[in-house]
């Protein structure tokens, strides 16, 4: 793990497990968010954070796995009284609105990948998620927590806007419960609930565990800084995964 910091971006990259073997003929949704605490030094007027060039890859009995991820945009707005997202097929861009005191858990991004013929083993380890972090406001000291989770479907849509994808833990519009964010809240053209085809495998158990369990916390911290290029170290990688 580690983690590159240039202007008021962060390029971070996320180390942990696939746990379970995934069977053929399901489809793997594997989800990024922001869990509690969310993104810390948001100015009272707002501001947006990114999340661009994200990739996932890892590496089972000679075979690579390499993933191209959606885009994200969180615009924390002062006029926002609760947390939506859509996704933008244009610029292949999951676009969310939160209020500027956020939530425990932001949706961030997500991915629908279907299971390869064979199956998709478990214990892959490491699995690599990595992208790009920047922020539209020139406050500086904005720090982020984030970490992933993946669950498996038997039924599933590549059009993510019939997902209903739940957008904040606690201040989803619309959605009163307690289900994470990243759940799938939607129906299918049947109108029987996505949540329904939720099977075990990858990072989950199925049953009503519609994200799977998430991984650690990563932290990282968006620092402007004009001309420096800086590598952390394992020991600061540890200390962040701590908090």
């Amino acid at each position: 793990m580690g983690r590159k910091r240039h202007g008021c971006c962060v390029i971070a990259i996320f180390v942990d497990t696939f746990r379970r073997l995934v069977l053929d003929l399901k489809v793997v949704f594997l989800k990024v968010m922001f869990p509690r605490g969310t993104a810390k030094g948001i100015p009272s007027a707002g501001g947006t954070i990114t999340f661009t060039n994200s990739t996932i890859s890892a590496t089972k009995n000679g075979t690579q796995y390499n993933l191209s991820v959606p885009n994200a945009q969180i615009t924390f707005s002062p006029s926002a009284t609760c947390t939506s997202t859509t996704f933008d097929t244009v610029p292949n861009t999951w676009m969310t609105t939160a209020p500027v005191s956020g939530d425990d858990e932001i949706f961030l991004t997500g991915l629908a990948v279907q299971v390869p013929s064979g199956a998709l083993p478990g214990g892959i380890n490491p699995v690599e998620w990595q992208g790009t972090f920047a922020v539209t406001t020139d406050t500086p000291g904005i720090s982020i927590n984030w970490k992933w989770g993946a669950a498996v479907y038997s039924n599933f849509t590549p059009n993510y806007n019939a997902l209903a994808i739940k957008p904040g833990h606690k201040t989803a519009c619309g959605m009163n419960n307690g289900d994470h964010a990243g759940t799938p809240e939607g129906v299918n053209s049947n109108n029987q609930p996505w949540k329904k085809f939720v099977v075990g495998g990858a990072r989950g158990g199925g049953c009503s565990n519609w994200t799977g369990s998430w991984s650690g916390t990563l932290s990282v911290m968006l620092v402007c800084q004009s001309s420096q290029l800086r590598h952390t170290t394992a020991a600061e990688d540890l200390l962040a995964m701590q908090h």
